[in-house]
């Protein structure tokens, strides 16, 4: 399958405005919601404040969104510019009156709730949200278009995303998932892109570091083999022991080092988890790597340093304080671009070649973004939207280039995962703890479903979900386990698996430049300025080979010796053999 990326076919042909009212009138998560939603079709996007607008804004612009997420008096400016705008245009939220003739079409009124959303050409299938929310009453004249609708809970409906003309109006102030996958739907409308139903999907191997089970891992390597699926597999370059400190090298452990190489030989396709999936005293795999989240702000300190916090009234005055705040982004910048840096360059020392980058929890700030952006083309995983608190995430309903990400694609994960939840086995038996989970995985199964099932109301929604490997070993899960969540998976229609390699992917640092398409890595490594810009890596490499010749020999020396001793073996019974004939001939 070639690259299984479904967006607009020229992205040259789109350039959108989105001209917002917010509580600062700066971009925040509201806005950002909105850019990966558009960024599916196009990544020339800018982002104008409504007071900000002049016309040199709106010259080429095709599509014009206004985003009135909080109220405001519009001014009289951009009142004139839009009378002057023949192009398409999308209002959501507050103040359309505002915004002259051509939304005469839609009157609001009174805020109501609703529960439950769905598109209007597919009535069936509804989808609940999680709690109650707002739309906005609307009348709307006979000419207008329901795209979709809210539902309440006397089954009451409400116009929630309507057209007339080139005109285009959502009746919420909400973007919120599951609502991207609503809104996303109508956006193919808006941007009049036709194409078949099809579903990009994804399944990944999560938490991959020194310390998993090589045999656990292989077993699903074999299973993902046996099906002939691509998959991703998401590694930690490095354990560190939180109580120890000590830090443990997949160099260390050849029997999983050659699984992994194993896996990227058949299938597999290498992402990037962080470094160490740590910071502080946290253990890899559940601590935040690069978000503070004890301070709940991005890193701006090293792990044993005491975190610094100052407002703006800290400071003599707003330029003083700015140039503390261009301080920390410093730091930040510095410890992402470090981290990325080793991660990028101990897989390559093992043999090992990212082509995507996820963050640990997937939290990282903007900046962080743009860093990693320096490092990586393609980016998995769930989106961090808010610099003020890591659980501000959303989850994007399809393939996006949003502005934030720096020219990044995204692949978004969209179903979630099994998990092992059970807490305090203490006093239960093995059949107790193993019902529990097998309980606990079956909620799970039911949950990626239904969410698969959402994601099938947009046309070319990705399925993407993921799987810790160290549930092969738990009581009530097991290799089974797997195979169920990838034959739920494969009876999906439409489905299309991608492969990494297939995608045009490129991760760099310092030396070292990875490629991908066509099926194929490309490699540029310089490992003479490798090794003498980080001689450690030199010895990881040595020691590596080291245990390989270990492992040669222990295996030629066993290989002798159980040649030797069928050996001996087979020369005990001919001699037996002999001293037999040897006593027949004698009785004859």
């Amino acid at each position: 399958m070639d690259i299984p990326i479904i967006k607009a076919e020229s992205r040259d042909d789109f350039k959108v405005l989105v001209v917002y009212s917010s509580e600062d009138q700066q971009v925040d998560h509201h806005q950002r919601i909105l850019d990966s939603l558009i960024g599916h079709f196009t990544s020339d996007i800018k982002f104008k404040a409504v007071s900000e607008v002049t016309e040199q804004d709106l010259q080429e612009i095709t599509h014009l969104f206004y985003y009135g997420q909080v109220k405001d008096r519009i001014s009289q400016t951009f009142r004139q510019l839009l009378n002057n705008y023949d192009g398409v245009m999308v209002a959501l939220g507050h103040n359309s009156k505002q915004l002259g003739d051509r939304f005469n079409f839609v009157t609001v009124g009174e805020d109501a709730g609703f529960i439950k959303m769905r598109l209007s050409d597919n009535r069936e299938q509804k989808m609940t949200v999680e709690s109650s929310r707002v739309v906005f009453t609307t009348e709307v004249n006979q000419k207008t278009k329901i795209l979709a609708e809210g539902v309440n809970g006397m089954d009451q409906e409400f116009p929630l995303f309507m057209q007339h003309n080139k005109t285009y109006y959502y009746a919420s102030d909400n973007l919120d998932p599951p609502s991207t996958i609503i809104f996303g739907e109508v956006l193919h409308e808006v941007f009049e892109v036709k194409h078949d139903e099809k579903h990009p999907a994804y399944i990944r191997l999560e938490d991959i570091h020194p310390l998993v089970d090589p045999n656990a891992l292989m077993k699903i390597a074999k299973e993902l083999k046996r099906r002939e699926m691509p998959y991703m597999i998401a590694v930690i370059p490095v354990y560190k022991n939180p109580e120890t400190g000590k830090l443990h090298h997949f160099s260390d452990y050849p029997k999983l080092l050659e699984v992994l190489q194993y896996m990227q030989e058949n299938g597999g396709s290498i992402v990037m988890h962080g470094y160490t999936h740590q910071y502080r005293d946290d253990e890899t795999g559940e601590g935040f790597e690069f978000w503070d989240v004890n301070n709940n702000r991005p890193v701006y300190q090293e792990a044993d340093q005491p975190a610094i916090i100052k407002t703006e009234e800290d400071f003599a005055n707003k330029q003083v304080y700015q140039e503390f705040q261009q301080e920390q982004i410093a730091f930040e910048s510095k410890y992402v671009e470090d981290r990325i840096k080793k991660g990028i360059q101990e897989l390559v020392n093992n043999g090992l070649y990212p082509l995507a980058f996820e963050a640990p929890h997937y939290t990282m700030s903007q900046n962080g973004y743009r860093v990693v952006s320096e490092h990586f083309s393609t980016y998995v995983g769930q989106v961090q939207i808010s610099d003020h608190n890591w659980k501000s995430m959303t989850t994007v309903p399809y393939i996006s280039s949003p502005t934030f990400f720096h020219g990044m694609q995204l692949l978004p994960e969209t179903l979630g995962f099994l998990a092992n939840d059970t807490k305090n086995n203490r006093n239960k038996t093995d059949a107790e703890i193993a019902l529990e989970n097998k309980q606990e995985k079956e909620m799970a199964l039911e949950n990626i479903k239904e969410n698969a099932k959402h994601h099938q109301l947009l046309r070319d929604g990705t399925l993407a979900a993921f799987f810790h490997p160290y549930l092969l070993n738990e009581k009530g899960f097991g290799l089974e386990s797997f195979k169920e969540l990838m034959n739920d998976l494969e009876k999906i229609e439409g489905i299309e698996w991608i492969d990494l390699k297939k995608i045009k992917n490129k991760s760099q640092t310092e030396h070292i430049i990875i490629a991908s398409g066509n099926g194929q890595i490309t490699t540029e490594i310089n490992y003479l300025q490798l090794y003498l810009s980080n001689p450690q890596l030199f010895a990881d490499k040595l020691l590596g080979l080291l245990h390989k010749s270990l492992w040669a020999l222990a295996s030629a020396g066993l290989t002798a010796v159980s040649v030797f001793s069928f050996y001996i073996a087979k020369s005990k019974i001919q001699q037996r053999k002999v001293k037999r004939r040897l006593r027949l001939k004698r009785v004859v």
